[in-house]
């Protein structure tokens, strides 16, 4: 059984959802690029909780803190 690229559709193009028999039918057509794009499919933002919010934030300090620390001690050892 074989099917051509204008049979099933632009694969970067088509957004419906497929099953199992209409995947197996696009992968036996396309090429391994083309399938990933043909399956890409862009996922919206998650809504964090204040507790993870509060954690990237911390995070954030923690860098913004250490990379004085580390630079110093970066540019102390390349003296000795």
């Amino acid at each position: 059984m074989s099917f051509t690229v204008e049979e099933l559709g632009s694969g970067a193009k088509n957004t419906v959802n497929l099953d199992q028999a209409e995947l197996k039918m696009v992968s036996a057509v396309l090429e391994t690029s083309q399938l990933s794009q043909y399956r890409a499919v862009p996922y919206g933002k998650k809504k964090l909780g204040r507790g993870v919010l509060t954690l990237m934030w911390a995070l954030r300090i923690y860098v913004f803190l250490a990379l004085p620390l580390v630079a110093y001690v970066f540019f102390s050892s390349l003296k000795a």
